[in-house]
């Protein structure tokens, strides 16, 4: 699988080799997944910042839908437990790696890397400076 690192916004996944290993046609493009991350430490969006993000947001998901490149995702939710070594030790808080935590993800369909960065690019993320 690789990754490439888009700046300040998502990891880019490519699932191609994935989708080969079940015998899925790519002949419509290539699957990735753009993960979202925040700071664990970042102060919250203030209301006027949570309105202007929402409407860009589905102008941005709006238009991957049109072009056929959206395939799908989910928000994460900023509580959650993290269940973790040998003792499967429960803690009531979400999983938080270099003060950074997951707060979402985008499966979308992209001819090769390049064009899943450009797409990455255009992200309303980055507004928000999350990484």
């Amino acid at each position: 699988m690789k990754k490439v690192l888009i700046s300040l916004s998502a990891l880019v996944i490519s699932t191609a080799a994935i989708a080969q290993q079940k015998s899925v046609s790519n002949t419509e493009g290539q699957k990735f997944i753009l993960l979202f991350r925040f700071k664990a430490d970042a102060p919250p969006p203030n209301p006027a910042q949570l309105k202007a993000s929402k409407e860009k947001w589905g102008q941005w998901m709006g238009g991957l839908a049109q072009q056929g490149k959206l395939f799908g995702g989910e928000q994460v939710a900023f509580g959650g437990t993290t269940i973790s070594g040998i003792k499967k030790e429960v803690v009531k808080k979400p999983a938080v790696a270099n003060n950074e935590m997951v707060t979402g993800y985008l499966l979308i369909i992209a001819n090769d890397v390049k064009e899943a960065e450009a797409i990455a690019k255009g992200c309303p993320i980055l507004v928000f400076n999350a990484v």
